[in-house]
C-alpha cells in the first residue's frame, strides 16, 4: 500500500467520522424537538405547568436553531472539503489559513470556510445543550 493510499482511507475514515457526526447534531436536536412537540399538548392548558410549558417552547426554539446550524454545518463542510481537493493540486497540499482575526480563533490553521463550520457545529451542540437546561429549569420550577 502506498502513501497515497493510505491518505486517501484515512480522508475517507475522517469523512464518514464526520457524516456520523453531522447526523448526531441532527438526531440530538430534532429528538428534543420532537420530544417537547410531545409535551407541550400535554403542559399547555394547565396553569400549574405554566413555566414548563414556556420553558419547552423556548427550548424547541433552541433545538430548531440547533437543527438550523447542524445544516449549516453540513454544507460548509462540504465547501471546507472542496477548498482542500483544490489545495491538493498545488504545493503545499493544504488550504492557507484563514486570515480574518474574527473567524480564525475557531482554527487558526483551517481555512475560513472551515472554521465557520466549526463554529456552527458548536453553535448546534450549545443549543442542544441550551435547550435542555432551559427545560430542567422550567421543570425544577414546577416542582
Amino acid at each position: 500500500m502506498n502513501e497515497f493510499s493510505n491518505r486517501s482511507s484515512g480522508m475517507e475514515t475522517r469523512a464518514e467520522m464526520d457524516a456520523e457526526g453531522v447526523k448526531a447534531l441532527l438526531l440530538i436536536n430534532g429528538g428534543g424537538a420532537v420530544a417537547l412537540l410531545a409535551l407541550l399538548p400535554q403542559v399547555l392548558d394547565k396553569q400549574a405547568f405554566r413555566p414548563l410549558a414556556v420553558a419547552a417552547i423556548w427550548a424547541l426554539l433552541m433545538y430548531v436553531l440547533g437543527l438550523v446550524c447542524a445544516v449549516v454545518h453540513n454544507r460548509l463542510r462540504r465547501i471546507c472539503s472542496l477548498e482542500y481537493k483544490r489545495a491538493q493540486g498545488y504545493s503545499p497540499d493544504v488550504p492557507g489559513p484563514c486570515k480574518s482575526r474574527w473567524v480564525a480563533w475557531i482554527a487558526s490553521t483551517e481555512p475560513c470556510v472551515c472554521c465557520v463550520s466549526i463554529f456552527f457545529m458548536w453553535a448546534s451542540i450549545a443549543l442542544f445543550i441550551a435547550g435542555v437546561f432551559i427545560v430542567f429549569v422550567g421543570g425544577y420550577r414546577v416542582i
